[in-house]
């Protein structure tokens, strides 16, 4: 899915495409249809209820597994569920807006709702006790400083996100009195086995009301995803060593009981637990251990026990889909007034606008598309798409044609070549009547869009470079001859007269453009050495016989009659 877009990536957050695959559902055996590799769990805060992301949805089911049910369901990518503190309600985030936002629904999934809006988007942490606030992280800063800061959100109304701390902090969770935040620093990959040395994940405390630090454990090993104890008097955490992360319990050295400060709770012979999430009446720890999820009474002496996740054969399953996010467009096509784009990222059609920068997906094929270009009156998207083999042009329209583009959901496709050749480099006449394109390899090919006739202007063997003039008479390619030399041409659209060889050179020219009123054509071309420049010619003889001096004096006579009036008349 789609980050913030410049154009390129205002045109996309949009576009090194970075792709994670989702276990598909038909790697599962068909009769049993578990659930593994289940992400990010989270336990209703009295201990009977499990959330999780699954295949880029959220999902919940009982703490034993059973009753699983369905929350999200859209193509974006959905993760990190967190109950609130009164159990009615879970956030999540989500990419459905093209970067990483914090969502609240009710726990059935209904009444959903947006509460972030930064582009830079943001990673979701923790409820605050009250249910008023939620803790999130995000980078707000120059990613050469440690740019993940904590980050307060009102959950009720829009307002200006809260820094709490300008410093670096990852995992961080409140307090139950919510007063402190326990969060890591520093820290290999968490899959990295037996790290040690002074670089290993430390537990730090944050002080809310005083703004005052203090590192709690720095042990050479991998201390990660601490979570509060129910009473606040200590944590549960993992700790690593050559097998992974086990799960150990923390406590403040003032506790009463006068137990030892670290104890182990839970551990595998092979491999981690990871991802832990606790209740908040403390009575269950759910965590994923390999490819399942396993859950334990940490107040218990007891062996953790595993999450049997068993979908229901009538239960919908997520389309088996690989999930991207584009950081560039390969392609773009403005409208007349600038203000909608059409552009090409991931071999699809998507259009915006340039204010909200919310990308439209107006294409879904398992082909590649192309060649994207808006008409000439914006009513239109026109590309080339690879199907069945074959590359034809097709033209895309808004299915509600009284909203902007990317006010649109579904738009119409319809094909408008279908034939063995390969079309390419699309372009309008000035009046937006005509088609220009590229047909196999090197034929210049012109189309009348009311009775859909063409007909060839040009033919070639490789890539021609062209230009229409804006009164759509006259049109410049560049061409290579059999000598595979490139030089640019003029022809008459109704091809009543032969093209005449404008630049007549022995090296290559290419690109062509005409000026706005026409009598000028300018284009590329390699003179010297490996140097190429911009050349022009004048297209009517009598601007062609003048000196650049006469040019000077007459530019210069209608600067000062602009500025000054007449010599003969009064200054207006």
């Amino acid at each position: 899915m789609l980050k913030n877009f410049s154009l390129a990536a205002t045109c996309v957050s949009a576009i090194g495409l970075f792709c994670s695959m989702l276990l598909s559902p038909h790697s599962m055996a068909a009769d049993a249809r578990r659930i593994t590799m289940a992400e990010s769990p989270a336990v209703s805060p009295d201990g009977k209820q499990l959330s999780f992301s699954w295949m880029g949805e959220i999902w919940s089911a009982d703490i034993d597994g059973k009753n699983i049910r369905r929350l999200t369901n859209n193509e974006a990518l959905d993760s990190q569920p967190l109950y609130s503190p009164d159990g009615k309600r879970i956030a999540f985030v989500s990419t459905r807006t093209g970067s990483s936002q914090i969502y609240v629904m009710n726990t059935d999934g209904t009444d959903l709702k947006q509460i972030t809006f930064h582009t830079e988007g943001y990673s979701l942490e923790d409820w605050f006790p009250d249910g008023q606030s939620i803790l999130a992280t995000g980078s707000r800063d120059h990613f050469h400083r440690d740019t993940t800061r904590m980050i307060r959100i009102d959950v009720q109304e829009r307002r200006a996100e809260k820094i709490l701390s300008d410093a670096m902090a990852k995992d961080p969770k409140v307090s139950p009195d919510g007063k402190r935040i326990l969060f890591t620093r520093e820290g290999e990959r968490w899959w990295r086995k037996g790290y040690i040395g002074e670089r290993s994940s430390q537990v730090w405390q944050f002080e809310m009301e005083n703004g005052q630090f203090s590192e709690l454990l720095h042990e050479g090993v991998e201390c990660m995803w601490p979570l509060w104890m129910k009473n606040g008097k200590g944590f549960y955490f993992t700790k690593g060593n050559e097998q992974g992360f086990e799960l150990y319990r923390y406590r403040f050295p003032n506790d009463e009981a006068g137990t030892a400060k670290q104890v182990k709770i839970a551990g595998f012979d092979e491999d981690s637990i990871v991802y832990p999430a606790i209740s908040r009446d403390g009575t269950t720890v759910v965590f994923r251990h390999l490819f399942d999820l396993y859950r334990l009474n940490p107040a218990k002496d007891e062996r953790p026990s595993k999450i049997d996740l068993v979908l229901d054969a009538d239960l919908e399953l997520p389309k088996d889909e690989l999930r991207r996010e584009f950081e560039s467009a390969d392609e773009v096509s403005f409208t007349q007034d600038g203000l909608e784009i059409a552009f090409i990222a991931g071999g699809d059609v998507w259009v915006m606008d340039t204010k909200l920068k919310e990308p439209k997906q107006v294409t879904r094929t398992a082909g590649y598309e192309a060649d994207v270009e808006f008409s000439k009156d914006g009513e239109s998207v026109w590309f080339t798409s690879v199907s069945d083999g074959k590359t034809d042009i097709w033209k895309a329209t808004r299915s509600d044609p009284e909203k902007f583009w990317w006010q649109n959901t579904e738009f119409q496709l319809e094909q408008i070549t279908d034939d063995t050749h390969v079309e390419s480099r699309l372009g309008f006449t000035f009046d937006g009547s005509k088609l220009i394109y590229q047909q196999g390899r090197g034929d210049l090919v012109v189309m009348n869009l009311e009775n859909r006739e063409s007909k060839n202007l040009v033919q070639g063997f490789s890539r021609i470079d062209y230009d229409v003039s804006s009164d759509g008479r006259w049109i410049a390619y560049s061409k290579q001859d059999n000598d595979f030399n490139s030089d640019v041409w003029i022809a008459p659209m109704a091809g009543d007269k032969p093209a005449i060889n404008i630049s007549r050179h022995p090296d290559n020219d290419s690109s062509p453009a005409f000026s706005p009123d026409g009598k000028i054509l300018a284009f590329t071309g390699r003179r010297i050495d490996t140097e190429v420049d911009i050349h022009y010619v004048y297209l009517q003889e009598e601007l062609d016989e003048e000196t650049s001096r006469q040019r000077r004096i007459e530019e210069a006579i209608e600067l000062m009659r602009k500025k000054r009036g007449k010599p003969d008349e009064p200054k207006k």
